[in-house]
């Protein structure tokens, strides 16, 4: 006869500890957060697409970063184009909690806070203070296109060439090159 071997019983899933189903599951959702949310590298010509397939794509509260660092400063700038409600809008934040850390971010558009708002209100656009639970920020839904506001910005404010590179991180709709 042979030897008799190890048999092993398997568990059912339902019987396995909470403490490790929770931990599979947590790792699971920050893999796949990361990988939804990965910072993607364009050129500042490209804008208006990702903004196009914001608008065409996008449900509510869906958004658009651009963070670059503008010719010989130490800090990056983000802008925001973002869906509230259907409504497009383009995003100056400048104080944000990091959720979970509370700490702050967007130092230099806090700075720069003033600047833009007079830079936009001087082309006519129209400049409201936002505050959410985990951003303060100024939005800009009106006055002109936004477009040209966002590329006007980069270029007169911050001497940022169509060609040059900045990342971009979505949220709410995917982008399609």
């Amino acid at each position: 006869m042979g030897r008799p071997g190890l048999v092993m019983k398997r568990k059912p899933v339902s019987s396995m500890n909470p403490v490790v189903l929770i931990s599979v599951a947590l790792i699971a959702a920050v893999v796949i957060y990361a990988f939804v949310r990965r910072p993607t590298r364009i050129t500042a010509s490209q804008i208006p697409a990702v903004v196009a397939q914001l608008q065409s794509r996008g449900k509510d509260k869906a958004f658009a970063t651009f963070t670059f660092e503008p010719p010989g400063a130490v800090d990056e700038v983000s802008i925001q184009f973002s869906l509230e409600g259907q409504t497009l809008g383009l995003d100056w934040i400048y104080a944000a909690a990091e959720i979970g850390t509370g700490s702050p971010s967007y130092s230099r558009n806090a700075l720069d806070r003033q600047r833009f708002a007079s830079f936009a209100r001087n082309l006519g656009y129209e400049v409201l203070q936002r505050e959410t639970r985990y951003a303060k920020y100024l939005r800009v839904e009106r006055g002109g296109s936004l477009i040209d506001l966002a590329l006007k910005t980069l270029k007169e404010l911050y001497g940022v060439a169509p060609t040059d590179p900045i990342t971009v991180e979505i949220d709410g709709f995917s982008l399609q090159r």
